[in-house]
């Protein structure tokens, strides 16, 4: 019987799944209320549907009956998904899981339960008092990107933050870890079991020390105390099946876990998996999925970044300094060999923001480079190699 599939958002991400669904034969279904979006092209059956609309997209599901719902990297209708696979009794990630690594208040309370390091987490009437002492940081509950973070680091800043904040219960206030490494990760989870994980080094430089602009692989930390702790909390949350990005502090030799967002990294680090493990992430979600790798199979392409590899790579961000109309960017031939991919987001006469979140970023390249030396030498140096042409 020919399996179908059934996509939520066909952007360019997607696209690549959605292609090798059909190389296997299956039927494929894209839902997307934009009709340019290219996965539709491709796409046996293309339904113009917003992936919020959650009972319309019920309704279509229970009439295909697809033996996959795949939600890749974009965090558009994940929800919908999970609900959509609930109902049809598909593997995925659980609910619960979901909706409490979704809400920063939800997850610290979840790792205070669970006796996992978290940064502390003060009430507004605390703060004050708490900064005499110790550096804060205010994140939105629920948000992502680096969009809307503040570091609270004296008097001034907290006044200023404290008329700006919108609604008592929007942010949360922690602690600001200082640190001794940052670290940025993709992997899979498949019924509570870590594979495919790579972790990398955050590189910041001193325009903004807030929003990363690059992730270098592999990091000079112990990836081995990485996939321990989570492995321990994939079945302490009972997260299912599905892709998961992490963000983790390490202070005292002691992880912190800062974010886990139920997908992959929208920084294209699934791109890092598929050179790093020799496969494609995009079609990997999709195997996954349908129940079609098994375990024996799974465990021989997780080992296969044990084999002696070399290389050495990073997926950076370039940006400008400034705000205004974008022109063209230039790239310096001392760089382009090692752009394995370039992701460019502005085109000519579109509107570049100064770069303040990740939402800012102009281009991002996945690198590739032949030693960690060269990686790192090249990195910390990344913004004399391009210039974004503004007017």
């Amino acid at each position: 019987m020919m399996s179908k599939v059934l996509f939520l958002v066909a952007g360019e991400q997607q696209a690549e799944g959605v292609e090798y669904a059909l190389s296997k034969g299956c039927e494929v279904h894209t839902l997307d209320n934009n009709p340019k979006n290219p996965g539709h092209k491709s796409a046996d059956f293309a339904h113009y549907i917003d992936v919020y609309a959650e009972e319309h997209v019920l309704e279509i599901a229970e009439a295909v009956k697809p033996q996959a719902v795949v939600n890749f990297v974009s965090s558009h209708g994940m929800l919908t998904g999970i609900k959509v696979r609930e109902k049809l009794g598909l593997k995925g990630i659980n609910r619960d899981a979901y909706t409490t690594v979704s809400s920063k208040n939800k997850f610290r309370d979840f790792l205070v339960k669970n006796k996992m390091p978290s940064p502390k987490v003060y009430e507004i009437e605390e703060v004050d008092k708490v900064l005499e002492n110790h550096d804060l940081i205010a994140k939105p509950v629920n948000g992502g990107g680096s969009k809307g973070v503040i570091k609270i680091d004296s008097e001034k800043a907290l006044s200023s933050f404290l008329e700006s904040t919108p609604v008592k219960g929007e942010y949360i206030i922690e602690e600001y870890i200082y640190y001794s490494h940052r670290l940025n990760g993709d992997c899979f989870v498949i019924d509570n079991e870590v594979y495919f994980m790579v972790v990398g080094d955050y590189y910041y430089d001193s325009f903004n020390g807030l929003v990363s602009y690059a992730t270098a692989f592999p990091s000079s930390y112990d990836r081995n105390l990485v996939e321990s702790y989570l492995s321990e909390f994939v079945k302490k949350i009972n997260y299912g099946t599905g892709a998961m990005n992490f963000e983790f502090i390490v202070r005292d030799e002691e992880l912190y876990c800062i974010e886990i967002n139920p997908r992959h990294s929208g920084n294209y680090i699934h791109e890092v998996i598929s050179q790093v493990y020799g496969i494609r992430a995009a079609e990997l979600n999709v195997d996954i999925l349908l129940n079609q790798k098994t375990q024996s199979e799974l465990v021989e392409i997780n080992q296969s970044s044990n084999h002696v590899k070399t290389k050495c790579y990073a997926t950076v961000l370039m940006y400008s300094e400034v705000e205004g109309i974008y022109e063209k960017m230039k790239i310096s031939d001392d760089i382009k060999s090692c752009i394995i991919k370039l992701i460019e987001f502005k085109v000519k006469g579109d509107k570049v923001n100064r770069f303040e979140t990740l939402y800012d970023r102009v281009a991002l390249a996945v690198m590739e480079f032949e030693s960690q030396s060269q990686m790192n030498s090249l990195l910390l140096s990344f913004r004399d190699y391009y210039k974004v042409e503004l007017r």
